[in-house]
């Protein structure tokens, strides 16, 4: 009985496929890659995009807010100018870092 198992068991070889299956399917992983990563590069220049609209969002807003503060003495409020001004700078400093630059 023995002996018909391990006549069995060296019969069996495991499954290897071709390798034209495994260059199918390593050419289709890295064109996949490439293309997610094109998408990528596009995304995160949209959010750079989006973020640098932002901060000239709040440039106006700063703007607006130091005209006003200028022409009239009831009603100021300097504290806005100051939080336009930093949301300004910091959606420049979160745009520039996301853009990518194709050479």
């Amino acid at each position: 009985m023995l002996k018909v198992w391990e006549n069995y068991a060296l019969k069996l070889t495991p499954f290897t496929p071709s390798k034209f299956h495994s260059t199918i399917k390593i050419n289709y992983h890295l064109h996949r890659i490439r293309k997610l990563g094109k998408q990528l590069i596009n995304d995160f220049n949209q959010v750079s995009n989006t973020l640098l609209a932002l901060g000239e969002c709040y440039a106006g807003l700063y703007s607006a807010a130091t005209n006003f503060n200028k022409t009239t003495e009831a009603g100021k409020n300097l504290h806005l100018e100051d939080i336009y001004l930093t949301m300004n700078n910091i959606m420049v400093a979160w745009g520039k870092p996301c853009k990518f630059y194709r050479e």
